[in-house]
């Protein structure tokens, strides 16, 4: 870098500040009078006169330092001295930099990544259900009066019979025609059942007509 003489207005920012306790709080002192009091310190002088909004003070430098009136001791106030911050006062005094004509160092290449591959979109394919082989025979199955044996059978009947080729054709599965009775479970050997049995067997017959009938 360009190393360039500081200007004033930096060294003057790098003076110490001295401030006065006023209301509570440090308020630092005009320029000049602070200019007066620090040119005393540097000397090692143990006090300095000062003149302010026209009285006369008498600013005493050695511990515990104070501003103090002149006319009457009593009347007294804590002071304070701020050092320059040591960066601030270093750069000031020192040099004052030029804009960087270095060239900037090139950005990192960036890497080029593989873009990561999509999501199939594909459901997946349902799995095979065995295919129920030509049936060879058919069943009529009458209900009864539908307790425990006849839902035995219909479990049978739907896990494993048609599975293997047998078709099965249950009364209760088919509504009766114009002419036919409709199945009867509180009398399952009545006459209406029987008219209702040979109803189901001549469907039967007729989607199956080269296939033996199994009661």
């Amino acid at each position: 870098r360009l190393l360039l003489p500081a200007r004033p207005e930096a060294l003057m920012a790098a003076q110490p500040e001295w401030s006065v306790m006023l209301g509570g709080q440090y308020e630092p002192y005009d320029a000049p009078t602070a200019s007066a009091i620090e040119e005393a310190f540097q000397r090692g002088d143990e006090e300095v006169q000062a003149t302010i909004d026209g009285k006369l003070y008498v600013i005493v430098l050695k511990p515990p330092m104070k501003q103090q009136l002149s006319s009457d001791p009593t009347r007294q106030r804590a002071i304070q001295r701020q050092p320059a911050p040591a960066n601030e006062a270093a750069a000031s005094a020192t040099a004052v930099a030029s804009p960087s004509t270095e060239a900037p160092a090139p950005a990192s290449a960036a890497v080029a990544e593989a873009p990561a591959p999509a999501a199939s979109t594909e459901a997946p394919a349902p799995k095979r259900q065995r295919e129920s082989p030509p049936p060879f025979a058919v069943l009529i199955f009458a209900p009864g009066a539908g307790g425990q044996t006849a839902k035995a059978m219909r479990a049978l009947q739907d896990s494993a019979l048609e599975r293997e080729g047998v078709a099965v054709f249950r009364c209760d599965d088919h509504p009766p025609g114009p002419n036919e009775a409709r199945w009867i479970k509180s009398s399952a050997g009545c006459a209406k059942n029987v008219a209702h049995v040979l109803a189901v067997a001549r469907r039967a017959a007729a989607a199956h007509p080269t296939l033996p009938l199994l009661l």
